[in-house]
């Protein structure tokens, strides 16, 4: 690859990343003069995978993923696992859930959590799927508003919600994972049983996913 292919992929790979905040508008156009020998699609090809996933995730069986919104362009050729799997990645199982419901679904099946996750590599790779950061769970602290409920565990998810603990930490004293433990906030959230003493921004975003 030439030096001039090299620094016009940085530059556009730059400017994905970081977009302007502030914007000049000159009433005489300005003519720039590159010369390369650098052919367009070419350097679109090299360039989209970088528009769909920035930063190079460790898919693990403990990765929540989705389908991502926005698919790369050109034909995608996907095998029958990476079907199977897709019909389970809502955003909120992690890849272990989704090896169950797989064997469940296909009982004769082997290998089903080394099928899986190569197939989410590989979905991956060809940016099909995003991976879903749950670390905002850090910083909200819930407080409950009534413990009135009859269902076993979302009451004691309301005893530990006393506005000192995280949903994190609630959630890894029940033996929850992080999906679990947000549908379960978010229920309770919505029946009046909960408020947010802090990180409400953050919550709120979950909110919307769920």
């Amino acid at each position: 690859m030439y030096p001039s292919q090299i620094q016009i992929m940085r530059a556009i790979q730059d400017l994905f990343e970081h977009p302007p905040q502030d914007f000049s508008v000159y009433d005489q156009t300005e003519t720039l003069s590159v010369h390369t020998r650098v052919p367009v699609k070419a350097l679109l090809d090299e360039i989209s995978p970088l528009m769909y996933r920035t930063i190079d995730q460790e898919i693990e069986p403990h990765t929540i993923l989705r389908l991502n919104t926005f698919y790369p362009s050109g034909s995608t050729q996907l095998e029958p696992d990476h079907w199977m799997i897709a019909t389970f990645l809502d955003g909120r199982r992690n890849l272990a859930m989704v090896a169950k419901m797989y064997q469940v679904n296909l009982p004769r099946q082997v290998q089903v959590e080394q099928r899986t996750l190569r197939a989410a590599r590989e979905m991956y790779q060809q940016g099909l799927l995003e991976v879903v950061d749950y670390s905002g769970l850090d910083v909200i602290y819930l407080h409950h508003l009534s413990t009135q409920i009859q269902s076993y565990v979302p009451q004691q998810f309301l005893l530990l919600a006393n506005g000192q603990r995280n949903m994190r930490q609630i959630g890894t004293y029940l033996g929850l994972d992080a999906p679990q433990t947000t549908d379960i906030a978010v229920m309770l959230y919505r029946q009046g049983f909960l408020e947010v003493q802090q990180g409400l921004l953050d919550f709120e975003s979950l909110l919307e996913e769920f």
